[in-house]
């Protein structure tokens, strides 16, 4: 697989999820499943055709990412180098000023490039780059989300908009509006996601004598059919296919 990933210094751990490079020449189409997060990208190579999303990323540009609510496929040519960073779900603005992340759902923009270090020094040494970079840029704010999306990730996904609004000790039209801006999905599609990626580890993990039926009720569906059908929304396959 192309990517590499990389875990921040601690003091960043509760807010960046991880690190990642992107090294292009691998003849394996590439998979980006949703995750609820959002990414920073800088293009340190050549230019890449995101072709599902039809965006250019041009090189020594820098891009923010919004959350995906379904599956990313794309070949990665030789000379491509992206390097990503990816918050924890909420935690964009924490390092930046708050904006409404839904505006970009399922899609990538362009930023200034001053949203990361200077690219010469992520050329150089991206890690510690980035390390001291955002280690500087952590700011305080009343992240009324984090106990929620905190509890939406412990129960897997399984929760309700009226037990997310409790624990965001706001009403749940309230609670929508703020997921929007910080996390960029509803809670609902939060909550997909989230269910969604407990799937995916439990198929991985499924043993020859396991029933789909039997994985999708621990995962939280219906059904067998209903696991499918959300399956196959996201990733257009079938479950049965790792």
């Amino acid at each position: 697989m192309p990517f590499s990933y990389f875990s921040p210094s601690v003091v960043l751990k509760p807010y960046v999820q991880c690190f990642w490079i992107l090294e292009g020449g691998s003849s394996i189409e590439d998979v980006l499943y949703p995750d609820g997060c959002v990414d920073i990208i800088a293009n340190l190579g050549k230019q890449l055709m995101v072709r599902e999303k039809g965006v250019l990323l041009e090189p020594d540009c820098v891009y923010l990412g919004g959350a995906i609510t379904e599956a990313i496929y794309q070949y990665v040519p030789m000379g491509v180098r992206l390097l990503g960073v990816r918050f924890q779900p909420g935690c964009y603005e924490y390092f930046y000023k708050p904006e409404t992340l839904a505006d970009i759902k399922d899609d990538c923009i362009r930023v200034a490039n001053a949203m990361l270090p200077p690219l010469e020094y992520l050329k150089e040494n991206p890690l510690a780059a980035l390390n001291i970079f955002f280690a500087s840029r952590i700011k305080s704010f009343d992240n009324r989300i984090k106990a929620a999306i905190d509890m939406i990730i412990k129960n897997r996904g399984n929760t309700n908009l009226s037990t997310i609004a409790e624990h965001c000790c706001k009403s749940p039209r309230q609670t929508e509006r703020i997921f929007k801006r910080t996390v960029g999905l509803t809670p609902k599609q939060f909550c997909n996601m989230i269910q969604f990626s407990n799937l995916q580890k439990l198929l991985f993990t499924k043993t020859p004598n396991e029933t789909l039926l039997g994985v999708a009720l621990d995962a939280g569906y219906y059904d067998h059919a209903h696991l499918t059908k959300t399956y196959k929304k996201i990733t257009r396959h079938h479950p049965s296919r790792k």
